[in-house]
């Protein structure tokens, strides 16, 4: 494999809406993969059912927030790639007294006037969609006030694609549209310990050593190989002392499927 297929990032470290968004819906402010919510907020997704229609998966989910200062307005956006800015999905909630994300039922506006993003209900209300979405997609969603002050997002991969072998995990998240950036993200490894992972795919192979940090972590990406493949499949390995997890995927245009 190519050098330029291995673009390691942050080496190591220690680390009804619907995501078929409109392309005139507005766009919402960018924050980088993954962003971080204020101090004391944080935001849950709970899977309640999900339904096969034809080809494309429908996943529903459940939203709810905690922290958020009574009073504060907020917004509903989505991340259906991580890169993209966020979209707007709901606007006009507002936390009541006891820390609910409420949506205010003011005097009823005519129709001709009522946007299209005004909520309707309270955030725990809503049945959050993600539709169609392939393996090691991920789905982001945020709450942020209209004053930048309080923001909380929360991610979820309704397919997953992920390796663990004796308590050491690796998970791939697809990064782009055409399905040729990743990023491998791995935990459960000991702290500090040195580390020899592999790549085999399209373009060759490529493999080297290296230590870990204080957090048994690892964060790397793989992008286009040199030569230009965009189909095949990829095998990641990560071997320690304790645990070898093996990690394989679909790439490019092989990924470009409906699981």
């Amino acid at each position: 494999m190519s050098r330029a297929m291995i673009s390691l990032v942050c080496a190591f470290l220690g680390l009804s809406i619907t995501a078929a968004v409109p392309e005139s819906s507005p766009e919402g402010p960018r924050y980088e993969y993954s962003s971080k919510n204020s101090p004391g907020v944080e935001l849950k997704l709970k899977e309640m059912s999900r339904e096969k229609r034809g080809k494309v998966t429908f996943v529903h989910y459940k939203l709810s927030a905690t922290g958020f200062n009574p009073g504060k307005e907020l917004s509903l956006y989505s991340w259906v790639w991580s890169t993209k800015n966020g979209n707007l999905s709901q606007s006009g909630f507002r936390v009541d007294d006891a820390g609910k994300v409420a949506c205010p039922q003011p005097e009823p506006p005519k129709v001709s006037e009522t946007p299209k993003t005004q909520c309707q209900a309270g955030l725990e209300e809503n049945d959050i969609n993600a539709i169609g979405f392939l393996a090691g997609q991920v789905y982001m969603l945020g709450l942020i006030s209209p004053d930048g002050e309080q923001k909380g997002f929360v991610e979820v991969i309704p397919f997953p694609i992920e390796a663990e072998d004796r308590g050491c995990r690796l998970q791939a998240k697809r990064l782009s549209l055409n399905a040729d950036t990743w990023l491998i993200e791995g935990d459960g490894f000991k702290p500090e310990e040195a580390i020899h992972y592999a790549f085999k795919g399209p373009g060759g192979s490529y493999e080297a050593s290296a230590k870990l940090k204080e957090t048994g972590k690892v964060a790397f990406t793989i992008t286009p190989p040199d030569s230009g493949t965009l189909h095949g499949s990829v095998t990641v390995t990560v071997e320690a002392s304790a645990c070898k997890p093996v990690l394989r995927f679909k790439w490019g245009i092989s990924a470009i499927e409906f699981p």
